[in-house]
């Protein structure tokens, strides 16, 4: 099982896939979070990112769950997803080109995963010394989110909020019941998108 967890910065993503990762743990199941490494990167960040920092991030992304995929585990969480790369990138408006071939393989990779936690913020953004706390630039993004996930119509998809991470309010078992996840698809992924070449 594949988890993203998407949405703009401080909402609560990482800290959401921790919840999820200690859920699975308590079930058994062998559990790996793919954390978000653009603080990492050696491009500039926030809202001085360029294409550079952006393709960074999403080259990285994939890599890291590329690597998740190969070593099997039961459940892979990830506390942003390769689309996340595409919003910012979008938002930001980059090139034309750039941004056309983000998006088709954004699109084709949103189906190596099993369900979606879109996370909206709707408490003030706490910096952490890199995370930008520019509320207005954090909504943009959320905004843009949520202007694509009315278009996609995503399967296995619930929207949660900062203040049900933080207070711990969220009930798994319910949210995934719901979906009929906890039987049909736990400890099973439905892997990464075989691209067919062109001739």
């Amino acid at each position: 099982m594949k988890i993203a967890c998407l949405g703009s910065h401080g909402a609560g993503k990482s800290t959401l896939s921790y919840q999820l990762a200690d859920y699975f743990k308590r079930r058994n199941k062998n559990v790996y979070v793919v954390h978000e490494r653009v603080r990492h990167s050696p491009f500039p960040l926030n809202s001085e990112s360029n294409y550079k920092t952006t393709i960074w991030a999403f080259c990285n992304q994939v890599t890291k769950e590329l690597e998740a995929a190969q070593r099997g585990y039961d459940t892979v969480i990830c506390d942003r997803s390769v689309f996340d790369c595409f919003i910012y990138a979008s938002y930001f408006n980059f090139q034309q080109e750039i941004l056309e071939s983000m998006r088709n393989f954004a699109l084709e990779w949103l189906r190596s995963y099993d369900f979606f936690f879109f996370v909206r913020p709707n408490m003030p953004c706490n910096g952490d010394g890199i995370r930008d706390i520019d509320e207005k630039f954090r909504d943009g993004i959320d905004n843009m989110f949520e202007e694509f996930f009315h278009m996609l119509l995503l399967p296995n998809f619930v929207e949660v909020y900062t203040s049900q991470i933080i207070k711990k309010e969220l009930n798994f078992d319910d949210i995934f019941k719901r979906f009929e996840l906890d039987r049909c698809r736990c400890g099973s992924s439905r892997g990464i998108p075989e691209f067919e070449a062109e001739d």
